[in-house]
């Protein structure tokens, strides 16, 4: 056998294969007795028919059977012979096969290409946000608490300033007419709040249950954006008072008012932080799409979007999806998503990144720590199972990556305080 590569490119070589015919005649003998010996035709008994006219009636099955066997049979080693133990997808895209002749087909291969990273350990000029909790965010929550908590009556004799109205609201287009499926219903309004206490927008004070207002809103364009107003019923919400008693009796281990305020202000400052963080991998993701520049192979985004549109498939409860549509839609997300992950195993492969059997366990063993007792034998079955812990090593290694890279950004930092952005 003779394995020669006869293009290339980076995402997808070329590869001849050349079998000689004293090599696979005996496999050919094979597949055609195995054939033959179930072959029955009028004039002749069940296996007996003369050679030659059986291998003009069997030529289809034994191109088939036969092709395919050797091709299985010899595939791997070709590749191997042209220095391929590595990839992605193959097919065969040329086949000439003539019983006592040399056989001859062409593998096309599709790998990852070999990517260049970018000098990034020069540094990576990027922005980094912190988040600040300002204590008027803290109190904004502790007022959507007590709300909850509210006393509720309805108001029969017209909405005034801090009354709520429940309302479907109906967009409009520019010549007053509504839009189909623009509807928002059961909406509560807040009477003299924020865009409802604008007397431009619309006049909400006196409205009634049935009683329909003209809302006018302006986009960040400028545009106006026109609603209808159905209100359906109007409420007086009374606040009750914020003490310890009341926490105590809402909240799960809180007994202050003080501790409450100091929940609610980590537990924000963690939400925040997450998301300072989840702007931080995107911009350096963004950083590295930006400076690295190659083809992603086609095997790869197929893949991807063949999963997506399962996933899709199993949620759509049997209603039927438009896949063409979808693969249209989500190709740039799905383009985005394969770079940034073969630009992280770049740099694994660069770094010599790896993650230690020790580093799995330990990590199991911190989830396994925060696992109700009832629950911890089921959670212990399941991560002895090799790809839940592949699992597990594929997450450490994807935090090994960032945080190398991460030590190499020199952008700015800038101080946000949550209230500016409400």
């Amino acid at each position: 056998m003779k394995a020669e590569l006869i293009n290339s490119t980076p995402i997808e070589k070329t590869v001849k294969v050349v079998v000689d015919w004293d090599e696979i005649a005996d496999d050919y003998i094979a597949v055609f007795n195995d054939l033959r010996r179930d072959l029955k035709i009028d004039g002749f008994r069940k296996g007996k028919v003369p050679e030659s006219l059986a291998k003009r009636l069997l030529k289809p099955q034994i191109f088939v059977n036969f092709t395919n066997q050797i091709i299985e049979k010899t595939h791997k080693q070709a590749l191997k012979d042209v220095g391929m133990d590595d990839y992605l997808d193959l097919h065969i895209a040329e086949l000439d096969f003539n019983e006592n002749t040399p056989f001859n087909y062409t593998i096309k291969v599709e790998n990852d290409p070999e990517i260049t990273l970018p000098d990034y350990k020069k540094g990576i000029k990027i922005q980094q946000k912190e988040y600040i909790v300002d204590p008027e965010t803290v109190e904004r929550y502790i007022e959507d608490f007590l709300e909850n908590q509210a006393e509720v009556q309805e108001v029969f004799d017209g909405a005034q300033d801090g009354d709520f109205l429940v309302a479907d609201l109906q967009a409009l287009d520019e010549g007053g007419i509504p839009i189909i499926g623009k509807r928002l219903p059961d909406r509560l309004i807040k009477v003299g709040e924020g865009i409802f206490g604008d007397k431009e927008a619309g006049n909400f004070k006196g409205a009634k249950a049935g009683d329909s207002v003209n809302l006018n809103v302006k986009s960040s364009s400028g545009k106006t954006l026109k609603y209808l107003v159905d209100v359906k019923r109007v409420e007086k919400h009374t606040l009750p008072e914020l003490t310890d008693e009341l926490v105590k009796s809402q909240v799960e281990d809180v007994q202050t008012v003080a501790e409450f305020r100091q929940r609610i202000t980590e537990n924000l400052q963690y939400k925040w932080n997450q998301r300072a963080q989840e702007e931080l991998d995107q911009a350096l993701a963004d950083y590295f799409i930006e400076n690295t520049k190659f083809d992603i192979p086609p095997y790869r985004i197929n893949s991807y979007l063949d999963s997506l549109i399962e996933k899709m498939k199993e949620n759509s409860q049997n209603k039927p999806i438009d896949e063409a549509k979808i693969r249209e839609e989500y190709l740039p997300i799905a383009e985005k998503n394969i770079r940034w992950y073969l630009i992280q195993q770049a740099v694994r492969k660069q770094e010599d990144i790896r993650v230690s059997e020790d580093e799995i366990q330990t990590e199991i063993d911190k989830i396994l720590q925060i696992v109700p007792e009832e629950q911890k034998e089921f959670a212990e079955q399941f991560y002895q199972k090799s790809r839940n812990r592949l699992e597990i090593k594929l997450n450490l290694e994807d935090r090994k990556i960032r945080e190398h890279i991460a030590q190499f950004i020199k952008g700015e930092k800038v101080t946000v305080h949550t209230e500016s952005l409400q």
